[in-house]
């Protein structure tokens, strides 16, 4: 399974260590979505069978990521009873991007 995803150029992940753990990743993922017409209808049951799978394998906990910009699936998401527990930040990139190394 792995193998597949480490050999996908349409993503990357880059893991952080010290001391030989690992202190930090990012998972870069390049993708586009169709639009769905009917996602308000589907959703209810598409993730009510993420649910039955979830549990089904003893997890406890699904989270998920909407855009801000995303409004309809905010509200959407919110009425099937799920709430923000962080945030997610997102930058432009520019040509070259480098970052002071911090103290």
């Amino acid at each position: 399974m792995f193998d597949a995803h480490l050999a996908d150029t349409e993503q990357a992940l880059f893991v952080a260590e010290t001391d030989g753990a690992v202190a930090g990743l990012v998972r870069v993922q390049a993708f586009e979505r169709p639009e769905i017409a009917d996602l308000p209808a589907l959703t209810p049951r598409l993730m009510t069978e993420a649910h039955r799978w979830a549990r089904d394998r003893g997890l406890t906990e699904i989270q998920l990521t909407v855009y801000d910009f995303n409004q309809p699936a905010l509200r959407l998401y919110t009425k099937l009873g799920y709430a923000p527990d962080s945030h997610r930040l997102s930058r432009k990139l520019e040509s070259q991007s480098t970052f002071p190394e911090s103290d």
